[in-house]
């Protein structure tokens, strides 16, 4: 195995996968040193198998034959239940509803903030009048 290029070594491993049948396989970046053809044989495999796959990746073409995304975050781990393009869309749309209800909270502070200074201005305004209407009455 020591003299083996990386694409070699991933193709001892499929075919391991392939004699083992193990219930859960990870593959961490597993199209990284392969030629085409191996690569297709990878995504064969991945459209065929009936193990569950946990992968990791950056190479598009494979994300997009997944059938589904999981996607672990600070929160915990949402699922989309689409390829990547289908989870990069979601993406977009939840990204897009978060800016808005900031943008509107955002909005909503400003009025109440703006609201809270004209009620402390005219308060000050009528306490000021107050203030001059004793002073009136006590030196008649």
């Amino acid at each position: 195995m020591g003299t083996l290029s990386g694409g070699q070594k991933t193709k001892v491993f499929l075919a391991g996968i392939n004699i083992h049948k193990p219930e859960i396989v990870l593959l961490d970046e597993p199209s990284n040193h392969l030629d085409l053809s191996s690569r297709n044989i990878l995504y064969d495999y991945i459209n065929h198998t009936t193990n569950t796959l946990v992968v990791v990746s950056h190479d598009r073409m494979l994300l997009n034959s997944l059938t589904k995304v999981y996607e672990l975050n600070k929160h915990g781990i949402n699922v989309y239940g689409g390829n990547y393009d289908f989870y990069a869309q979601q993406k977009s749309i939840e990204n897009n509803a978060l800016n808005q209800n900031l943008k509107s909270k955002e909005k909503a502070l400003r009025k109440a903030k703006e609201v809270e200074r004209e009620s402390i201005e005219r308060q000050e305004k009528l306490d000021a009048k107050g203030k001059k209407k004793q002073g009136f009455l006590q030196f008649r």
